[in-house]
């Protein structure tokens, strides 16, 4: 047993012999090379592989560079982006600021407004309305009294005029014609004419007459308890009433009839109604405002007022009469007129006779015809001696000469010249005549 392991002992440490030497070192060397070429196939593989990672690392890196720079341009656009915001931003904050601060101040400056309006209000309502001067109709139809003034006989005229009249009359008369003066060359400017007093009476004008007239239907209008078929109320009609309030004797005419000469619509007829127990006559010539005069008679149930279609003049006949509403005339007047129409004319005389009337009042507003209506009713006027109202404010001629005209008649006439209170210097004129 021991021989054996001795044996196998020896074999290990002692050199095999020479052949199988060589052969194990051929094998050894076969072995070896085996391996050299298997890890030199193995490192060219892996060369192989490596270059192929290698390129695919290098796609990789040049992807990845193109991305990085990229993404460098994208920040530095949104970078740009984001300070052209912040720009904006602070632009938009300038502007919220500044119109922020305008509107600040707008609503301060209309608190301010509001403020001062209220204290004007405050103060209209203390301080009266200040109303001046501006009728450029009026202006056009005195033009004819400043040819009136320049002429030789003006002082003659003017003296004839105020002759015999109370202190408030030639007082009126001196107050016209100066205002006239001062009015001259005005045209379409504002004048500060009107005294204190007229001031009052022009805003009570406004405020309580203009301002009441109330329209019922397209057809009927209303003033107090007066009624028209058409808006036309005149201060001088309703407010000042013709001037009756300066006429001393109103019972003179309680029993006789009543003449209205020009009755337009029947506004004065309205006025006239009461004031007699007889009847009252209403002349009017123009067949659409002798329809209206029908029409208020109707509305305001005047059993006592007799309408009739006619001219009074100085002659009986027919005559060509301008339709320019409640400026119809037989003269041209001083607005554009609408059209023509042929009126019949008749007399006064005339028509008293024929009608066998007791005339207690006559009222003339015929624009401008006043003198040729006088001619046709001197007989009447000397017989009856009625009350006077009549329109001396068309045309310098009658301003001047109608007054001396009728009292170089002696019928013993009382006269006084008045003019009512409102927007004008001298339109609505009255020479009211009575015998006391």
């Amino acid at each position: 047993m021991l021989t054996w392991w001795i044996k196998k002992l020896l074999k290990k440490i002692l050199p095999p012999p020479v052949n199988t030497f060589n052969r194990e070192v051929e094998r050894i060397l076969d072995a070896i090379g085996g391996s050299r070429r298997s890890l030199e196939k193995r490192l060219a593989q892996m060369e192989k592989e490596n270059q192929q990672q290698f390129a695919i690392l290098s796609k990789e890196k040049q992807r990845l560079t193109e991305l990085l720079d990229a993404s460098n341009r994208e920040k530095q656009r949104l970078t740009e982006l984001l300070d052209a915001s912040d720009r904006e931003k602070q632009r938009l904050i300038e502007l919220l600021d500044t119109s922020y601060k305008d509107k600040l101040l707008q609503n301060e400056q209309q608190k301010s407004l509001k403020y001062l309006v209220d204290q004007v209000n405050q103060l209209m309502v203390r301080i009266p309305n200040k109303n001046m001067y501006n009728n450029d109709y009026e202006r056009r139809v005195i033009a004819n009294y400043y040819d009136a003034m320049v002429r030789e006989d003006f002082e003659t005229r003017f003296l004839s005029l105020i002759r015999n009249l109370d202190a408030e009359s030639a007082e009126t008369v001196t107050r016209i014609l100066s205002r006239q003066q001062k009015i001259k060359g005005t045209e379409g400017k504002l004048v500060d004419l009107f005294t204190t007093e007229e001031q009052h009476h022009i805003q009570f004008i406004k405020e309580h007459f203009q301002n009441n007239i109330f329209e019922v239907s397209p057809n009927v209008f209303c003033y107090k308890n007066y009624l028209l078929p058409i808006n036309h109320f005149e201060a001088s009609v309703f407010v000042d009433q013709h001037g009756l309030r300066h006429v001393e004797n109103l019972e003179a005419f309680r029993d006789k009839c009543i003449l209205d000469v020009g009755g337009f619509v029947g506004d004065s007829a309205l006025i006239f109604a009461p004031l007699t127990e007889d009847k009252v006559y209403t002349f009017e010539a123009v067949s659409e405002h002798y329809d209206l005069i029908l029409k208020t008679i109707k509305l305001n149930n005047l059993d006592n007022v007799v309408p009739v279609k006619a001219v009074l003049g100085a002659e009986h006949g027919q005559i060509a009469i301008n339709i320019a509403g409640s400026s119809s005339s037989i003269y041209t007047p001083n607005i554009k007129s609408e059209a023509k129409e042929i009126v019949e004319m008749i007399t006064l005389d005339e028509f008293i006779t024929k009608n066998s009337l007791n005339v207690g009042l006559i009222k003339v507003d015929i624009e401008g015809f006043e003198q040729s209506f006088l001619t046709g009713a001197e007989q009447t006027i000397k017989s009856q001696r009625p009350t006077l109202l009549l329109s001396i404010y068309h045309n310098s001629d009658d301003f001047f000469d109608i007054k001396p005209l009728i009292e170089s008649w002696n019928l013993g006439y009382k006269f006084k010249v008045h003019k009512p209170i409102d927007f004008s210097i001298s339109r609505e004129v009255l020479l009211i005549a009575e015998v006391l």
